[in-house]
């Protein structure tokens, strides 16, 4: 276990502050402090130094996982820190759709198709053979349709005997998995997108989660700049 404690003062004052102290003056000064004080979490985890974050495009465009923060389960507690305009996505997931049932064997005759298009990319047209008549054969053609346009894999996996899942590539509200008509392979939904809020400063970035098994597990980041990280929650349940 680990305790946190916030000290200190946000203070506005000067021509242009729209507020005023006791005296009249203007001015304001705001005591600084946790919602518990100290506050107790299992697991609290900081950087030492400032670490470098460097993702393809614009601030948004792209996110990678901070790594740093990958052993929680539950972050009720983040400070970062950044010298240039970043972007974070809080509990980022990605897209995903689960089939209904299918019917095995599948009875294709070779030639029946499904088109997936994964986040922004090209959509793949999966093309099924005669021989693909069990759920591995299936999910095997469907990965093998990925690797082919270039995309990575596995996208696809099983799930128990009957069904399978389409997983996007991307993470957060941007992630999304859109499946074009197969009538072999049910889909009681053709679309999914991705979860995650997304929250873009430059500067110092503050928040008190909710208390575990509300607060969220993943967050990811987006940007060119030079953090630093103070986290606290749970990394065991």
């Amino acid at each position: 276990m680990g305790s946190l404690v916030l000290n200190g003062f946000l203070q506005a004052g000067g021509d242009g502050c729209g507020c005023s102290d006791s005296s009249g003056g203007s001015g304001c000064t705001e005591r600084l402090g946790l919602r518990c004080s100290p506050g107790t979490y299992q697991s609290i985890l900081s950087t030492d130094a400032p670490i470098r974050v460097s993702t393809p495009g614009a601030v948004g465009d792209a996110f990678v996982p901070l790594a740093m923060l990958g052993d929680f389960v539950g972050i009720e507690f983040l400070y970062v820190k950044s010298n240039a305009p970043i972007a974070l996505c809080i509990d980022a997931g990605s897209a995903s759709l689960t089939s209904d049932a299918i019917t095995l064997p599948t009875g294709f005759v070779g030639g029946e198709t499904m088109t997936v298009t994964i986040d922004q990319h090209t959509p793949v047209v999966v093309t099924f053979l005669a021989g693909d008549q069990t759920l591995a054969q299936v999910v095997a053609r469907i990965n093998a349709a990925f690797a082919l346009a270039g995309l990575p894999t596995p996208r696809c996996e099983a799930v128990g005997t009957t069904k399978l899942k389409i997983t996007a590539i991307e993470c957060g509200p941007s992630s999304e998995v859109l499946i074009g008509a197969a009538p072999a392979i049910p889909f009681t939904t053709s679309l999914a997108t991705g979860n995650g809020s997304i929250i873009e400063f430059a500067g110092t970035f503050m928040i008190e989660f909710n208390p575990y098994p509300d607060s969220p597990s993943r967050v990811e980041v987006s940007g060119q700049a030079s953090i630093s990280v103070l986290a606290a929650g749970r990394t065991s349940v």
